[in-house]
């Protein structure tokens, strides 16, 4: 008589909930769901008959839009698309990225550099150490998280922002809003991709807010400028490409304040409408600028090399018009009639073809609805 056939083996799945990452933790808590014990470990169970009877495992993650994993998700997603935009302005070359330091001696460098530029006091060579240093980050993300570590440099560059802004009397006023370009794109730059540097959160917020006050303090100046020079052309360029410079940096630090992860800190988008409207006398200067500025851009249908500034600028001009009701209320009674001309059919004038396209016609259509 033939041997009758074994039994197809069984195969017992467990289902094993993953609980997404939250603000304070870096691991995934699991929760294991079984139905009435049936479920068997990784290794596999002896079943009722002696066998062994091997598993499979099915991981599901859950996310949510408060969790850390969720957020920096996004921002790799939001990072991904500036990246490509920003990709189109550079020229087809071949790519010679810098050969990797040692940490040791990358860390020696870094602080050397720190030191020079809090010590030195000539305008011109502070120019080109903090281009050096901009540079750098944008090369090395190390740099970004020695500087977020960097509480006295970054308290210093801060403070230039606002001495610069009003002017020194001691040096060529040019010389100075070029200086300010450059540093206010070197802390742009420090902000860029570094959503994952839990230390950055901690020094925005260290001793009371100090640096991020300090930071919303100085971005509300409009740079001044003595009855001559507002005539002068060379002078009007660079206070409309500082303008620019301001809008980028103002933009990272909404990015992150409101989505970014914020690591248990203090770091609010509340907080930022709160600090811009006690100085509002000020600032609505500096928002009707950006206001006037992203009008003029986008009724020109303007090349790709401004398309990152324009969704700066709609990001900018719509989160404060959501959240601040003075903001609202300027753009309401000063600029209604121009931004419902100038931004009337937004897919006919965003450069198309570019990752951040179908985001600026978002932007553009939530400020319009806010306005309606």
């Amino acid at each position: 008589a033939g041997s009758s056939p074994k039994p197809p083996q069984k195969y017992h799945r467990r289902l094993r909930l993953n609980i997404s990452l939250d603000e304070t933790s870096s691991r995934l808590d699991r929760l294991n769901l079984s139905d009435s014990g049936s479920s068997v470990s990784s290794m596999g169970r002896s079943s009722s008959q002696g066998t062994i009877s091997p598993t499979a495992d099915l991981d599901i993650f859950l996310l949510t839009d408060s969790t850390l994993f969720f957020r920096l998700l996004q921002a790799a997603t939001l990072n991904e698309k500036i990246t490509g935009t920003r990709l189109l302005n550079l020229p087809m070359t071949r790519s010679s990225k810098p050969k990797r330091k040692k940490s040791v001696l990358r860390n020696q460098l870094y602080a050397q550099l720190s030191s020079d530029i809090q010590t030195c006091k000539n305008l011109e060579r502070r120019f080109y150490l903090v281009q050096e240093l901009s540079t750098a980050a944008n090369n090395d993300m190390n740099i970004k998280s020695y500087f977020w570590k960097d509480l006295d440099l970054c308290t210093v560059l801060v403070e230039d922002m606002g001495t610069y802004r009003q002017g020194t009397g001691q040096n060529n006023r040019a010389d100075e809003i070029e200086y300010l370009i450059e540093l206010e794109s070197c802390l742009a730059e420090m902000f860029r991709e570094s959503e994952h540097l839990p230390q950055r959160s901690h020094l925005l917020t260290t001793n009371s807010l100090i640096v991020l006050r300090m930071l919303l303090e100085n971005i509300s100046i409009s740079p001044t400028l003595s009855t001559h020079l507002t005539r002068d052309t060379e002078i009007e360029d660079l206070c409309t490409e500082l303008l620019d410079t301001t809008t980028k940096l103002f933009f990272e630090i909404l990015l992150a304040v409101s989505e970014h992860p914020t690591f248990g800190t203090e770091l609010s988008l509340s907080r930022v409408i709160t600090q811009l409207e006690s100085r509002f006398s000020s600032f609505s200067g500096v928002y009707s600028s950006m206001t006037e500025r992203g009008l003029f851009l986008i009724s020109r249908k303007s090349p790709p090399s401004t398309t990152f500034l324009l969704y700066c600028l709609f990001y900018v001009l719509e989160v404060l018009c959501r959240n601040s009701s003075r903001c609202r209320s300027l753009l309401t009674s000063s600029h209604l009639e121009d931004i419902r001309y100038y931004c009337s059919s937004p897919e006919m004038k965003v450069v198309r073809y570019t990752p951040l396209q179908t985001l600026i016609i978002e932007r553009v259509h939530r400020l319009l609805k806010l306005l309606a």
